[in-house]
């Protein structure tokens, strides 16, 4: 998978969406510094019964986001994220070989906000809707550092997004936005063993928080 073309894509496509609905009296383009915080625990690593554990380790990103006001205090927003970080895996319980990959994963969001305007500087808001997580998997061969090991896959995965976030007015239609978002996503991990073809697989306990901020241009 081309991470960087998929993303590619992607902001074209909310390009496009901004210029659909640019008959509106507000849309809002925001460019973002993205932290991930990993809040959930590998279920792998008091699991004595597992060939291997993983463990997705706190990242750093860049994102877009468009943000389209059907109402005074509706808005649709759509962001897509682009995230380096490492896939940590472990071998034969958590005293076994490791081994740490440099992954990038891009998660796509897409939900409904609720804004409250109690003054005209300062747009509070709160969100929910779903998110998609493309991750990229390790399909060079010689990128396995692991031995006995010949393929790793992480499955991309859908689930619930929830967000919280504000955008102080700095001049007349630029904003300082902070945002932070909650994603319940659990992707699959796969690695196949070179002994007699053996594959196996755990779910990754992952939920994420993205922690970001960034510059809003509102028209």
């Amino acid at each position: 998978m081309n991470m960087r073309r998929v993303l590619a894509v992607s902001v074209l496509l909310l390009a496009g969406a901004s210029s659909v609905w640019a008959q509106r009296p507000e849309i809002e383009i925001t460019a973002r510094a993205v932290r991930m915080e990993i809040t959930g625990t590998n279920p792998g690593f008091v699991d004595p019964e597992q060939d291997f554990t993983s463990e997705i380790e706190v990242a750093t990103g860049v994102g877009l986001g468009v943000n389209l006001f059907l109402t005074d205090s509706i808005s649709l927003e759509t962001t897509v994220t682009l995230i380096e970080s490492d896939l940590l895996i472990s071998l034969f319980a958590d005293d076994g070989p490791r081994a740490v990959y440099p992954n990038e994963m891009i998660p796509i969001t897409l939900g409904l906000q609720y804004h409250v305007r109690p003054v005209r500087w300062l747009d509070l808001y709160a969100g929910a809707g779903g998110a998609y997580i493309l991750f990229e998997d390790v399909d060079d061969v010689g990128r396995l550092a692991l031995e006995d090991v010949n393929r790793l896959e992480i499955d991309d995965k859908t689930g619930f997004m929830a967000n919280i976030g504000a955008t102080f007015e700095l001049r007349g239609s630029l904003g300082l936005n902070i945002d932070l978002k909650y994603l319940d996503v659990e992707p699959d991990v796969t690695i196949g063993f070179d002994r007699g073809d053996f594959v196996d697989e755990q779910k990754a306990t992952f939920d994420p928080v993205m922690i970001s901020a960034g510059v809003a241009w509102r028209f």
